[in-house]
């Protein structure tokens, strides 16, 4: 085991900061004992918490701004005698503090430290080991009733375990991939990603044991319609939100942030909530926090070659700057959102017959339209025709897409921005929908 400092928003934990138990150690040597009687003419000193971040719960941060202050006799109910301190004590217990801020405030956002563990020559946050007996009982030996997906790197079971944890449960084809997935997803949490609760590996099975997401992929609510809840504009373009945030929680927060590599409706899961979550990071990648240009280095897996002819991702999402140069940016998984928020809009797969029958790529099929304000033609039919606000904001949406999927890395926002583009379109629809049923209010009471 070791430790990790990482940012309070990203994580959490029950762990008490190495820093503070050697400060709650050193400092008891700086007390005098216990006496039963002090000076009443002796200035007395209580510490008062404020600046220098220390963890107390997992929900709950102590800090210090003055280490010590003059005490007024009527400022504590305390029963206990108060301690003197020489000036000697007072910079001696200065000096500890001091050290213990340089340890546990490194940055300006609080920071609390986190147990890691080396697995298969890979450094992972510590998740709860399954055991392989109780993983097969849950899925039947893994049978055919209790698959719910399958992809080129595993398939994915539903399961409830004897703890009545219901569970989804990914068995991987691979070492690498298994290993991948297992260094990211452990040290992500996050409301728009989906949570790794542990693993099982032995000899023969490589399992990855996740939240189950009751509502499935995005994919089979955009086109599988008799199964959907996204059947409002305003309902499609929240679970955007929801997908922009989590790239942005990956690219901004995590660390070290991270490339998802392969952004697509099937690795998009929505839960009963209809809050929608990335999955599968089997493909992904650290990405330096100073670099926006980077070669496909992957953690402490070792370099694939920049100029492999091996293409990583799902073609139709991948960056065309990426298919170029076999360099990757961390603005691909923007050009991997913006084809999905594509598909939101249109109801239409990534490939797809045109007018005349033809299969084409939805970017250039929809791109035209968004160009020319037709925007009307592209929308997908089965979602009920939008009001005129909900129109104006779709159609900022679709303009927004077409930087996003730009050709150049460049070119495209942060995701940061881009998910501050698609809140402000998610309040116009909002206000738009109150602003109908105000009105339709009014003219149901101008009717009686």
């Amino acid at each position: 085991m070791s430790e990790i400092e990482t940012d309070d928003s990203c994580s959490e934990s029950n762990e008490t900061p190495h820093a503070v138990a050697q400060f709650s150690y050193s400092i008891s040597s700086c007390f005098p004992p216990g006496t039963s009687e002090i000076d009443s003419s002796s200035e007395i000193y209580e510490i008062i918490p404020n600046n220098t971040s220390i963890s107390t719960s997992p929900r709950r941060t102590t800090t210090f701004k003055e280490i010590l202050k003059l005490k007024s006799s009527n400022s504590s109910k305390s029963n206990r005698t108060p301690l003197k301190f020489s000036h000697s004590k007072i910079n001696s217990i200065l000096s500890i503090f001091s050290a213990a801020k340089s340890q546990t405030n490194s940055s300006k956002r609080p920071r609390h430290t986190i147990l890691t563990t080396r697995f298969k020559g890979v450094e992972i946050i510590v998740r709860e080991k399954f055991p392989l007996k109780m993983l097969l009982e849950a899925t039947n030996n893994f049978s055919k009733d209790c698959e719910i997906g399958k992809n080129g790197y595993g398939s994915l079971y539903h399961a409830i375990l004897d703890d009545g944890r219901e569970v989804a449960i990914k068995h991987a084809d691979n070492d690498y991939e298994f290993l991948s997935e297992l260094q990211a997803s452990s040290r992500l949490n996050h409301k728009n990603v989906v949570r790794l609760l542990g693993f099982c590996e032995d000899s023969k099975e490589r399992l990855l044991v996740y939240e189950h997401m009751e509502y499935g992929t995005l994919s089979s609510h955009l086109h599988n319609p008799k199964s959907t809840s996204l059947m409002s504009w305003a309902a499609r373009i929240k679970v955007a939100l929801d997908i922009a945030r989590g790239i942005e929680y990956l690219h901004v927060y995590a660390v070290p942030p991270i490339i998802h590599r392969d952004i697509k409706p099937s690795n998009i899961f929505i839960d009963a909530t209809l809050t929608a979550k990335l999955s599968n990071f089997n493909l992904s990648m650290n990405a330096p926090e100073w670099s926006d240009h980077i070669t496909e280095t992957v953690g402490t897996f070792g370099i694939r070659s920049d100029h492999s002819t091996e293409i990583v991702g799902t073609l139709g999402y991948i960056d065309p700057e990426y298919i170029c140069t076999s360099h990757w940016t961390i603005s691909a998984d923007v050009h991997g959102f913006g084809v999905v928020l594509l598909e939101m809009l249109s109801g239409r797969k990534v490939y797809h017959a045109n007018e005349n029958d033809e299969e084409t790529l939805l970017v250039k099929f929809v791109a035209p339209y968004i160009a020319q304000k037709e925007i009307h033609r592209i929308l997908d039919p089965k979602v009920p025709p939008p009001t005129p606000l909900e129109m104006k904001a779709l159609a900022n949406v679709a303009s927004l897409a077409l930087d996003y999927v730009s050709k150049e890395h460049v070119l495209r926002p942060s995701m940061t921005k881009v998910a501050n583009n698609i809140q402000s379109a998610l309040e116009g629809i909002l206000e738009g929908q109150v602003i109908a049923d105000n009105s339709i209010a009014c003219n149901c009471e101008s009717m009686r």
